[in-house]
């Protein structure tokens, strides 16, 4: 065999490894993360290219709040929520940047609850739910090497960091199909009613958001600006003044609401606190929440519909209801209503007290 044929046998042999090797790590990486690290991010790497006119980013006070199919079912907009838990201003931008890059989105809304975060990331936990699920790309890796001091590895290839879920493996984790209720989560089902009256810090109170936050929330700007997307800053609602009963922190996190109104007049971007609209929409404390932070799938429902309005009536967006590109976002939504209805009512049971302990 010549030399030439060698070298030929052994690319060959290393190209079919390397084929081999992708295929392989392509099925079992959605089976080692499983459907419990699902969250609104992976399914977009399915989606072809300009899907969304409009992106959702910010923390689980977005992701748990503004339900997408709800948005196309009753306003036509067609949507994608990337929030996640925790989700950084720095995080948030990288993933901005992506969905730019990928869909050319009219709007960004964007919610601003963690500005008051002081460093680039929470958690690696929280880093891997709002990356895993996206394709390597240009963006994934700068976020990556942004975000992560160290053994960034398990963040370009996530198999190494879930790997050791392979005693816990069942059949179903190797047919994950992304329901409706992954795609567009809610919070868990409950109510936890929380006592009246909701009184807010005065507006002309504030307080400066800090350095990392504030540079990238620029950067966020920026982006905007040069890819002609609009922008809207916003605070989705919860229980502001009572957060976490740390009165002194929820005091200070709607001050940096009112400055940020401030540097958004400054910088010509949009700004809704949607505090000031929690009787506008419906929401009542004693039943919408299940906690502080969070709504819960009853409280969900108003606030996507006051979104909806609210982006209708402010934004020149299209309506894909009849656009056949979407037809089949209209299974989805039927899905949507159907589980919507479901958490709703698990919601309103009463929750059965734990057993008590037998003693021996």
């Amino acid at each position: 065999m010549s030399k030439f044929k060698k070298l030929a046998a052994s690319v060959g042999k290393v190209l079919l490894f390397v084929v081999l090797f992708l295929c392989i790590y392509n099925y079992t990486n959605d089976a080692f993360r499983g459907s419990n690290m699902h969250n609104a991010i992976p399914f977009l790497a399915d989606q072809p290219d300009e899907s969304y006119d409009v992106v959702l980013a910010g923390s689980c006070h977005m992701q748990l709040s503004i339900q997408p199919a709800q948005l196309f079912s009753q306003y036509g907009i067609a949507a994608c929520n990337t929030g996640s838990a925790s989700q950084s201003v720095p995080t948030s931008y990288f993933l901005i940047k992506e969905m730019i890059d990928r869909h050319s989105p009219e709007l960004v809304v964007l919610d601003i609850f963690t500005l008051h975060f002081t460093e680039l990331a929470s958690t690696r936990a929280w880093v891997h739910e709002a990356l895993d699920g996206f394709p390597l790309s240009i963006s994934k890796a700068k976020a990556i090497n942004a975000l992560v001091e160290d053994n960034r590895e398990e963040f370009y290839l996530p198999y190494t960091f879930y790997h050791r879920r392979w005693k816990e493996l069942e059949k179903a984790d190797y047919h994950l199909e992304t329901s409706v209720a992954e795609k567009y989560q809610f919070s868990v089902d409950g109510i936890v009613p929380f006592p009246e009256p909701f009184t807010l810090v005065a507006p002309q109170e504030t307080a400066e958001i800090p350095q990392v936050p504030r540079e990238y929330l620029e950067k966020i700007i920026q982006l905007c600006k040069e890819s002609g997307t609009k922008l809207l800053l916003t605070v989705s609602p919860y229980r502001a003044d009572i957060l976490e009963n740390d009165i002194e922190r929820a005091e200070y996190i709607q001050r940096t609401f009112n400055y940020v109104e401030k540097l958004a007049s400054e910088y010509g971007v949009d700004y809704l606190n949607s505090l000031y609209y929690v009787d506008e929409m419906g929401l009542n404390f004693s039943e919408d929440m299940v906690d502080s932070s969070h709504v819960n799938a009853i409280g969900s429902e108003k606030v996507s519909a006051f979104y909806g309005r609210y982006l209708t009536e402010n934004y020149d967006l299209p309506d894909r209801s009849d656009d056949r590109d979407f037809e089949d976002w209209h299974e989805d939504c039927r899905e949507y209503w159907s589980v919507l209805e479901q958490r709703q009512a698990l919601c309103r049971q009463p929750k059965q007290e734990a057993p008590a302990e037998v003693q021996e």
